[in-house]
């Protein structure tokens, strides 16, 4: 799988058979039914594609495809939701809002939503809980090193702000997430420090990038995880129980 280049130029990632299996293993993330159908709208290249064929198939439910005509028209892609009785599927923020604007009828018979890929707003939320009141949403955080999911967290509807970023949620239960300083050491609550996610979804590194994968995949040890020194990935992110989305390196 290839990064979306958003901080450089993209970079090949091998995804491990491992680390694909640790995914699907989080049922609670995805929830998946022999009845569902979901709507694989993802291009292959992009790690979304994982959640959209392995996730689906690995619980018995039923992958639907889309030509890409079908995804760039959101309007008719919206029919054939409700043709092939579309009940889940993951989208990018962005593709989530130009939906809300041009083809809102999309998510009128979802059961299951996932969404990431940037920050999102409480905002988001209300315009398609005004279309559809029993949806269920899945604000996820996550990187192509890392297995496509790394946190994330089903959004409590009555209890949530009407305005405001959502945070990228608590880690999944095959991932580590801790935040530590420059030196690799953990920050207390609330202090600002560095993202580094571990678990078996971490790759190797980047495929014939030697340099870049010594600068983003780092070795490290932490008293209390009985672990030993294992692989992590390095990102940013403002510590909470919950955390808040910042931004990616």
């Amino acid at each position: 799988m290839y990064t979306s280049g958003s901080t450089g130029v993209p970079k090949g990632v091998p995804v491990m058979q491992s680390s694909v299996i640790a995914l699907v293993s989080n049922t609670d993330v995805f929830p998946f039914q022999t009845g569902d159908k979901i709507g694989m709208i993802n291009n292959l290249a992009w790690d979304a594609s994982i959640i959209d064929i392995w996730c689906t198939l690995l619980a018995g439910a039923t992958v639907v495809c889309f030509n890409r005509y079908d995804v760039l028209d959101l309007v008719v892609l919206a029919g054939q939701f409700q043709l092939f009785d579309v009940t889940g599927c993951f989208m990018s923020v962005a593709l989530f809002r130009q939906a809300l604007d041009l083809a809102p009828q999309l998510f009128r018979k979802l059961r299951l939503l996932q969404v990431g890929g940037e920050a999102f707003y409480y905002e988001d939320l209300q315009r398609v809980k005004s279309v559809n009141p029993s949806i269920q949403l899945f604000s996820a955080y996550g990187l192509t090193e890392t297995c496509v999911f790394a946190t994330g967290f089903w959004v409590d509807v009555p209890n949530m702000p009407v305005s405001g970023s959502l945070p990228i949620g608590r880690p999944m239960s095959t991932v580590q997430a801790l935040v530590v300083d420059t030196t690799g050491r953990l920050v207390p609550p609330g202090v600002v420090g560095e993202l580094i996610i571990g678990g078996a979804g971490v790759g190797p590194g980047y495929l014939k990038r030697p340099k870049e994968t010594a600068e983003a995949f780092v070795k490290l040890e932490f008293d209390g995880l009985d672990q030993g020194v294992a692989q992590y990935y390095r990102s940013v992110c403002r510590f909470h129980t919950v955390l808040p989305y910042m931004s990616n390196i």
